[in-house]
């Protein structure tokens, strides 16, 4: 168990890392995908800041999480991934012309085949917080204040790094 565990962390960090990564890389895409949601026009900047940078805590806390703390972290995994597949479906149903912005400028128009990968994002998320309520999974043995500030840390900077390229395109 302790390997499946192990497996669910290491797979959804890596996931969040790169969704993050290619957000900040290429933030344009995500903004275009905000912005034909219909969202308001105030939440998009919000918006863009934010996600990547709780995706990049999560995934750090993914990997530092002592075992109290991982079914916590792994449950808010699987709450934000609950999220985007919503709004993916949300998008599919309705048929928007949208690509999702969820990895960046190469993330392909919002189709079955991403509503199908955000689901099993979701099924392996749901089932790695439950199995972290029974096994320790994947621990660096590291204390929970460690853990806070790897993950507030790595946050802050992905939102750093966001909000500087949104002051360079105001």
């Amino acid at each position: 168990m302790e390997i499946i565990i192990a497996g669910c962390q290491t797979v959804l960090s890596i996931v969040l890392l790169y969704a993050a990564y290619t957000k900040t890389r290429w933030p344009a895409a995500l903004v275009a995908a905000l912005r034909g949601s219909s969202l308001p026009a105030a939440v998009i900047p919000p918006l863009t800041i934010l996600l990547p940078a709780l995706e990049i805590g999560l995934a750090l806390a993914l990997l530092t999480s002592p075992p109290a703390l991982l079914p916590w972290t792994t449950g808010s995994v699987t709450g934000m991934l609950l999220l985007f597949t919503v709004w993916i479906a949300w998008v599919y149903a309705r048929r928007l012309p949208l690509a999702c912005g969820c990895f960046g400028a190469v993330e392909p128009m919002v189709s079955g085949i991403t509503l199908l990968r955000n689901i099993g994002l979701l099924l392996l998320s749901g089932a790695g917080t439950m199995l972290a309520t029974r096994t320790p999974g994947l621990s660096l043995g590291l204390p929970i204040w460690w853990t806070a500030l790897v993950s507030v840390g790595g946050a802050a900077l992905a939102a750093l790094h966001s909000r500087r390229w949104l002051c360079a395109v105001q």
